[in-house]
């Protein structure tokens, strides 16, 4: 009697399971053509595998995933190790199919995400967090009050790329938490991007309204213009792109935030351009120009900030401009080009520019004292 009574709640246990989730065993291809609202577990095995289980969201499907909804990998762990046992599972958007977040608290994609051309994603309220890397080549909507979430939630997931045909647009907030971002497609988002940490790289020009810098690498080849606002506080900015801060906009740079570790300085790496044709600050701390020149092999141009005649750049508190290059480092020297205003102003602290400047703009100090330390020519007024 005592085991018929535990088979009859082992079995009333397992169905309880199959109400809360819906299994997609690996090497299955799952396939749905209409709206699904559900929480799934991808890739469940009872022993070692080859392939990935699928789930597909066919052309003329939705898939919704509302508030608190998961999909998970459900793979088993190597042993001793953080890695899973096989290929990842994926949930692949057909073209001509749809992804839906809805409801305000967050949705999250353990699972590697493949959206096809012509293919939809639709933060439509909330945070979709993709947690295990992403192949997207379809569009990307994020509208106000929404959030669009990069991050890794295991040791061998793999970065979110956004193709050259994809396209990122609305007024909501990208954030990349950790791993890497990378965008060779339309990019032009009137909202928040967010670095808190792994790497952004854009390989096609894009337009922010705000960037928000507090972690990690900026990077690229390409042209990264902010319309709103720029709040760089912690982080590099590498590769051979430009930023811009556009006439519109302006440009809070905080060498001076404390992150547990002391204060943390800011870098700009050889071949990085920063342009600033809006309101700029330096509110205390150190900028490096040129910071990572001992990681390349072959120089790829100095470190470059340029204050445009729009611009203007205002170094406040306790404010350093270095050459950040690595003692006895031969690469292309950081420029400092001065085509707008540099003011030193607020208290009696001093600010120091320790690279060579240039430039027909004009450099003014009303409190405190501004040291040229690093030489140069200045052909406007002082």
């Amino acid at each position: 009697m005592h085991a018929r009574n535990d088979v009859r709640e082992h079995e009333a246990h397992r169905g309880e399971e199959r109400e809360q989730h819906r299994r997609v065993a690996a090497e299955q291809v799952h396939a749905i053509g209409d709206t699904v609202p559900l929480d799934i577990l991808l890739g469940t095995v009872d022993g070692s595998i080859a392939t990935a289980s699928q789930f597909l969201v066919e052309s003329g499907g939705t898939f919704n995933l509302t508030d608190n909804a998961y999909l998970q990998d459900d793979r088993a762990y190597q042993p001793n190790t953080s890695n899973r046992v096989g290929a990842p599972p994926v949930l692949r958007l057909a073209s001509g199919s749809t992804l839906n977040k809805t409801g305000t608290s967050s949705a999250s994609l353990n699972v590697l995400l493949q959206s096809d051309v012509s293919s939809a994603i639709n933060v439509n309220a909330g945070t979709l967090s993709v947690q295990a890397g992403a192949t997207i080549s379809g569009a990307v909507t994020v509208p106000s009050g929404a959030t669009f979430e990069a991050g890794y939630s295991y040791s061998d997931a793999q970065p979110v790329i956004l193709t050259g045909t994809s396209s990122v647009t609305g007024a909501g907030t990208v954030r990349v938490q950790s791993g890497s971002m990378s965008v060779a497609g339309v990019y032009n988002l009137n909202g928040t991007t967010q670095l808190n940490g792994g790497r952004l790289t854009f390989t096609a020009d894009a337009t922010l309204g705000k960037l928000l810098i507090a972690g990690g690498t900026l990077g690229g080849t390409t042209r990264v213009t902010v319309t709103e606002l720029l709040d760089w506080s912690y982080g590099w900015m590498a590769g051979t792109g430009t930023t811009v801060v556009a006439p519109t906009a302006t440009a809070r740079i905080r060498g001076n935030t404390f992150y547990g570790f002391g204060f943390q300085p800011l870098f700009l790496g050889q071949g990085r351009t920063l342009r600033l044709q809006g309101a700029t600050t330096l509110e205390g701390g150190y900028l490096y120009l040129g910071s990572d020149a001992g990681t390349y092999t072959t120089d790829p141009g100095p470190a470059r900030l340029i204050v445009e005649p729009t611009g203007n750049l205002e170094l406040r508190d306790y404010s350093y401009l270095t050459d950040g290059r690595p003692n006895g480092n031969t690469f292309a020297p950081p420029v400092f080009e001065n085509r707008g205003q540099l003011r030193k102003v607020t208290g009696m602290a001093y600010a120091v520019v320790d690279v060579p400047i240039t430039g027909e703009g004009t450099s003014t100090v009303t409190a405190g004292t501004l040291s040229f330390d690093g030489g140069g020519t200045l052909s406007g007024a002082a």
